[in-house]
């Protein structure tokens, strides 16, 4: 990850465009292509401009990694997991991870059961979260999407690239 990105739309443009990954609209890209690396680059540097990172779970708690509950499928992650363990004990997909600030964690109780899969409502789930960023991990992790915030100040997305 280039060290001179500052906001959290520049680092997930540059992922997207390092993984050769598929536009699905404004904000929204489709990776197929992952790699270890690329995927713990990405996480770190979210995670580095993020003040809360909340895990949605749609199986369970991985049971090696120490997370606070915070209800529902939601799960806060602590600043001393490490990513690559994080990474390691979420192998199976089925996850979402959601960055964000305070605001995140006070809308927590509004994220749903079962996320939506389409680009128009990932980025309505993140407008409606407060996060500024949310990374996407179907069954089996080997599709993650990415998604970013609407930028526009009343509501309207704009794209990022």
């Amino acid at each position: 990850m280039r060290t001179e990105l500052e906001s959290v739309e520049d680092v997930l443009q540059d992922a997207a465009t390092r993984a050769m990954a598929r536009s699905l609209g404004p904000g929204v890209w489709d990776v197929h292509n992952l790699t270890e690396e690329w995927c713990i680059e990405l996480v770190s540097a979210l995670r580095h401009r993020s003040s809360q990172v909340v895990l949605w779970l749609g199986i369970s708690k991985p049971y090696d990694v120490e997370l606070e509950p915070l209800g529902g499928c939601c799960w806060k992650l602590p600043a001393a997991v490490t990513t690559k363990t994080l990474l390691q004990s979420l192998y199976e997909g089925g996850w979402a991870m959601f960055f964000g600030d305070q605001v995140l964690l006070s809308r927590v109780g509004t994220l749903p059961s079962a996320l939506p899969t389409k680009p128009a409502e990932l980025r309505a789930l993140v407008a409606e979260s407060g996060a500024d960023a949310l990374i996407v991990s179907w069954y089996d992790d080997v599709e993650w999407l990415l998604v970013s915030k609407p930028m526009g100040s009343s509501g309207e997305t704009i794209p990022i690239s």
